[in-house]
């Protein structure tokens, strides 16, 4: 009988031992790890851990939800992933790119949040990372956590991982102290300066995004404090050419 998968979660059989939070292929069969070679054909990510022979759910990937990933090695928050053997994901290049970090990882098996957004030269109608031929590009996000102890700048990510436009940008306040937050691309600010509030967990949209909101490959973002304050700062972002 037919099936639909509901939720984006489906269950197979592990062709081997598998461990959780690792991207998995098909093999006679059953699932099994997706190596460094494996950049497009893995179908899903392990959210659980089982024996080999066991039932395995998997997330299956798409572009509607973020995932948690194993890390195979150390990288920044917005880092371009790659696949790595075993099921995990690197920011070392190897074939198409197959996701986006949303945490930084600092060392081998951090389980990360990450984006699994396929902006690679195989997906469907695309021509360059990220960039489809009708001239649409596939969204990307950039966040960080950030903390002033005072009137001061601080670095939202080192180095852009492509150049794009910011579309959208708002901080969630991880604090109590009142400051002033602006962003700025290098030393152009790209928003006004808006009150992060003193409520801990708020969210608040910048405002005024302007001109400045084209930021280059590895470029830098920072975040200007007018005082002492802590916010977890989201960019969402379009690829350009």
């Amino acid at each position: 009988m037919t099936q639909q998968v509901e939720g984006n979660i489906k269950t197979f059989t592990a062709g081997e031992a598998l461990a959780i939070f690792r991207r998995v292929k098909f093999s006679a069969g059953t699932v099994v790890y997706a190596d460094q070679s494996d950049s497009s054909g893995y179908i899903g990510i392990t959210q659980e851990a089982v024996a080999s022979g066991a039932s395995v759910a998997v997330a299956l990937k798409g572009r509607g939800r973020s995932y948690k990933a194993v890390a195979a090695d150390s990288f920044a928050v917005a880092a371009t992933l790659y696949a790595a053997d075993d099921g995990m994901v690197s920011d070392s290049a190897s074939g198409n790119q197959i996701g986006t970090a949303l945490e930084a990882a600092t060392a081998l098996n951090d389980v990360v949040e990450i984006l699994c957004d396929e902006g690679s030269a195989s997906a469907p109608g695309a021509t360059t990372v990220g960039l489809e031929a009708s001239g649409a590009s596939v969204p990307f996000v950039v966040r960080a956590t950030v903390t002033a102890a005072g009137a001061e700048d601080e670095v939202v990510c080192a180095s852009f991982p492509r150049k794009a436009e910011v579309i959208d940008a708002y901080m969630i306040a991880r604090d109590t102290n009142a400051a002033n937050v602006t962003l700025k691309n290098a030393t152009n600010a790209f928003t006004g300066a808006t009150a992060k509030g003193g409520t801990d967990d708020t969210k608040v949209q910048f405002t005024n995004i302007v001109e400045y909101r084209g930021i280059a490959a590895a470029a830098a973002v920072v975040a200007t404090f007018s005082a002492a304050g802590s916010v977890e700062v989201v960019l969402v972002c379009v690829p350009i050419a």
